[in-house]
């Protein structure tokens, strides 16, 4: 099987996944780890029509729910403003699959639409906005490392702290998004909170 691939146009951007299809009692289940979606139906052809329509339901619902970002990361994709790049599926979860009845590994294109690539981009943002985010948000101030502060939750629950220079007047781009990522925010969520402070 060949790794996973992605292609963009202008409306759509095309991602070629693994979907695992095999027997399970009754039913016949189509399996995308990439997504963590499956579907199940009496037949190999209804089964693969129902996943389609999971698929159509995850992408619409997660981008008007505006969760697709954090989903897509917490499931292993690498998201860049070009591209977005699925996890490998591991050789473990194919050895587990293999056990089921009628196993069969395949390729299945999934279109999401472009319109989400405008969701990872973000603008620099000046320091003291960032930390009225911060403070709006629930995070406060707890040391300074060399010349980074470094801020967390009251009861230091973030798996690590947010970080960003205060010797710079600004915050580029890519370090909002890692920073968001810890957070557990997506960028709609901080957009909106720029337009409201």
């Amino acid at each position: 099987m060949s790794a996973h691939q992605t292609k963009r146009d202008k409306n759509l951007i095309e991602a070629t996944l693994a979907v695992a299809i095999y027997k399970e009692g009754d039913y016949y289940i189509a399996y995308c780890p990439a997504l963590e979606i499956s579907s199940y139906a009496k037949t190999i052809r209804q089964v693969k029509a129902e996943f389609d329509r999971e698929v159509n339901i995850f992408f619409t619902e997660t981008i008007r729910k505006g969760t697709l970002e954090r989903l897509l990361l917490k499931y292993g994709w690498t998201l860049k403003p070009s591209d977005f790049i699925p996890p490998a599926l591991s050789i473990g979860l194919t050895n587990k699959l293999k056990d089921y009845p009628s196993f069969k590994l395949q390729e299945e294109k999934v279109h999401i639409p472009n319109v989400t690539a405008q969701q990872f981009l973000v603008n620099q943002v000046k320091t003291q906005l960032w930390k009225k985010i911060l403070k709006a948000h629930g995070l406060q101030y707890k040391r300074t490392e060399g010349d980074h502060e470094l801020w967390d939750r009251p009861d230091d629950s973030l798996l690590r702290p947010v970080t960003f220079r205060t010797a710079e007047k600004e915050i580029p781009p890519t370090h909002i998004r890692t920073n968001l990522i810890t957070m557990g925010i997506s960028t709609r969520e901080y957009e909106n909170e720029i337009t409201r402070l």
